[in-house]
């Protein structure tokens, strides 16, 4: 079990498996919500913080919701081990582990994608979540929700 102790943060690996265009170059994800094992939405009330494995030093917040223009952009690198690095503070751990997680595909800042910017989009994604507290972690197993503009 995992002491409930502060801080403690929730660690999300996003790995993209596969895009709408396999000739794509470059990923994009629009945003991110991570709800816990009752379904209510524990990065909406404070939102989850990213990087990239490919830039480091880029560093931003995820959006909850899809919101046109905003999208984080990753290159396409099968060897890497994650594309998106999230980290949720948590005010409280919790012992029941079974989160789950809704990503949303990237809308362009017209609203509409075009057929690029469709191919962009992540048809399948790897989650590996890591769950720290001050004294331990915990490997978190789930399941991901992806929605978009695909077709």
């Amino acid at each position: 079990k995992i002491r409930h102790q502060v801080p403690a943060y929730l660690q999300v690996k996003l790995k993209a498996e596969s895009f709408v265009s396999s000739d794509t170059k470059v990923g994009e994800l629009g945003g991110a919500k991570l709800f816990d094992a009752s379904g209510n939405c524990i990065s909406c009330s404070s939102p989850m913080l990213y990087s990239l494995e490919a830039t480091p030093n880029k560093k931003g917040t995820v959006n909850e919701e899809a919101v046109p223009g905003e999208n984080i952009s990753f290159p396409v690198n099968s060897s890497s081990v994650y594309d998106v690095l999230m980290d949720l503070p948590m005010s409280k751990v919790t012992d029941d582990l079974n989160f789950s997680i809704q990503v949303l595909s990237a809308v362009s800042a017209t609203g509409k994608n075009t057929e690029e910017q469709k191919g962009r989009q992540v048809s399948k994604w790897s989650v590996q979540m890591v769950l720290h507290s001050t004294t331990q972690k915990a490997v978190v197993h789930t399941g991901v929700k992806v929605s978009g503009d695909f077709s």
